[in-house]
């Protein structure tokens, strides 16, 4: 029996998808939720979470404080990250620090938070400037140490769950917890953002939903070796004007799609104040689509090869599920006017 850590494991998304997909493991891994200590609380006693049914073993850190932290990872064998935190720096520190507590505990696996878009876009993004900061932190952590540790980066592209925003099936099933405004595609409101090419053709873009990307990160836990410092898996990859016909097709809706060009992205950040920090982040992902590079939007499924037991959902299928005329209400789209 493995022990597996999951730094965050209370969110209702990602959280919620790996512990699920690891309990369905049958005893053969065992998660353990890290969650942040109430600022109120002296005492760190572990509690229990239910998930999917399930009592979990929840234990209380402090990610600023190795004495919490090194204690806590004692007994695991694998650490995955799914942190989220408002403050950049805090993020970071915060997960160098539970790498350095790994190494202390003598922790085999240590997966920092991704699960975005590829890494080698990471340099192009300012908003990704953290998770570059954290990736150079472990590197020289483990020279520093000769630490045997494996490391990864999990990576999946784009949430498939924004395709579920507001539709007529269990759309509670179809977020999986998921809680953002519609990005690219705002099916609810009948209206795509489609970044451009600089020829003027549509991107590739990856969509991988939520619970799959649970159980490739379960069944990563399988492998022999964490060998490489990228592991990506793969809902689908597809061009943007082919899901805008998947859409219209199952929806029967027609979509108004605002092309978006390089320039016109660049001009919009110019204009962007502080308080429009989102919209900031989506203009600068939509910039890095404008290239269309694989390994960056375009992802291949290693996790796919590695794993065939993982069966992702496809962009039609999960459409047909939560938009498609089986779905329940039908389809409520708005048309395109």
């Amino acid at each position: 029996m493995v022990k597996v850590a999951i730094a965050g494991g209370t969110s209702p998304t990602l959280g919620h998808s790996i512990i699920k997909a690891i309990l369905a493991t049958n005893g053969r891994h065992t998660p353990i939720i890290l969650s942040r200590l109430k600022p109120d609380s002296n005492e760190p006693t572990p509690t229990t979470t239910l998930i999917a049914n399930h009592p979990v073993e929840t234990r209380y850190v402090d990610y600023h404080s190795q004495p919490t932290l090194t204690p806590a990872l004692s007994d695991i064998h694998t650490v995955i990250s799914v942190l989220l935190s408002p403050n950049p720096t805090d993020w970071a520190n915060s997960q160098i620090n539970l790498f350095h507590a790994s190494i202390s505990a003598g922790v085999k696996r240590f997966a920092p938070s991704e699960f975005a878009l590829g890494t080698a876009m990471h340099h192009k993004a300012p908003m990704d400037a953290p998770k570059i900061v954290v990736w150079d932190a472990i590197q020289q952590a483990i020279r520093d140490t000769g630490s045997p540790i494996e490391t990864t980066r999990f990576v999946c592209g784009g949430f498939m769950n924004y395709l579920g925003i507001g539709c007529p099936g269990d759309e509670q099933e179809a977020l999986a917890g998921f809680r953002e405004r519609p990005y690219l595609f705002n099916i609810r409101d009948g209206w795509v953002e489609a970044p451009l090419r600089d020829d003027g053709g549509y991107p590739r873009t990856t969509m991988t939903e939520i619970g799959d990307v649970g159980r490739f990160v379960a069944a990563a836990l399988d492998l022999e070796r964490w060998e490489r410092g990228e592991m990506a898996m793969v809902g689908e990859v597809v061009g943007f004007g082919e899901v805008v016909r998947v859409i219209e097709k199952v929806t029967g809706r027609t979509m108004r799609v605002k092309e978006v060009g390089r320039e016109e992205l660049r001009r919009e950040i110019e204009g962007l104040q502080p308080a429009d920090w989102v919209r900031r982040m989506e203009c600068g992902y939509n910039l890095v689509y404008c290239d269309d590079v694989d390994g960056e939007t375009a992802l291949e499924g290693y996790l796919n090869k590695m794993c065939p037991q993982v069966k992702p959902v496809g962009i039609a299928e999960y459409l047909e599920r939560y938009w498609g005329k089986g779905a329940e209400g039908g389809s409520t789209a708005p048309a395109a006017e």
